[in-house]
């Protein structure tokens, strides 16, 4: 992409100030929801360019505005062709777990989670912030499979999940769902410092029930998984 570096430092952005830059990564996929999405040529396209802008030190991305800024140019790039908001293709038999929905794709936090999924099917787990009730991400566990996600941020969350085979694509539902739980506890992401080392909160949990497992699940409806 040329000249996007002086594209997105001349990219003017009207009322917004003192916003963080957890706060502009948000806005920018509540303005663009398919870049939230894995696999979107949208989430490819800003991927790749921020990988690219990471290795060259573009100070492009000092600005806090930067997520939405690339989105913006993105989109631009895009707008040339049909938009990946408006393709919705059929399902697909997923063959590999990881990210569906990223609410901060190109950053990284420091917290870890696990999942291991011992059941004949796969799973779609949704981390949902406890304070906002805002999805910070989700993603898929392969049947009798386990699943690390690196990059979560600090935070409390909840974690929901539910069972199902094929993929709705573009999309972070399974197309025939089942077995809607979540677990009863929350999880706390934090990062603490003593004297020269840094200490991060990792969590490994398993979807299924295991002897001496301390970690409970209950039942939910469909309808409050579907509204994250």
């Amino acid at each position: 992409m040329r000249l996007l570096v002086a594209l997105i430092l001349l990219s003017p952005l009207i009322g917004f100030c003192q916003t963080t830059d957890l706060e502009w990564q948000r806005e920018a996929v509540r303005r663009f929801p398919q870049l939230g999405i894995r696999g979107t040529p949208l989430n490819e396209l800003f991927l790749a360019n921020h990988r690219r802008l990471k290795e060259a030190g573009s100070p492009a991305l000092s600005s806090p505005d930067w997520p939405v800024v690339l989105a913006e140019r993105c989109a631009a790039e895009l707008a040339g062709g049909a938009l990946a908001s408006n393709v919705r293709p059929g399902a697909y038999h997923p063959t590999r777990g990881g990210i569906l929905f990223d609410l901060h794709p190109g950053d990284q936090g420091s917290g870890s989670l696990t999942v291991s999924n011992g059941s004949s099917r796969h799973a779609i787990c949704k981390v949902i912030d406890a304070r906002s009730g805002q999805k910070i991400c989700s993603f898929l566990t392969l049947a009798n499979s386990s699943e690390t996600i690196d990059g979560l941020p600090e935070g409390t969350f909840r974690i929901i999940f539910a069972y199902g085979d094929a993929i709705e694509a573009g999309t972070d539902r399974f197309a025939a769902p089942s077995g809607f739980s979540a677990f009863k506890d929350t999880f706390t992401f934090s990062t603490t410092s003593r004297g020269q080392f840094v200490y991060t909160k990792t969590y490994s949990i398993t979807l299924h029930a295991v002897a001496g497992g301390t970690a409970k699940t209950g039942s939910i409806s469909a309808e409050e998984y579907n509204r994250y």
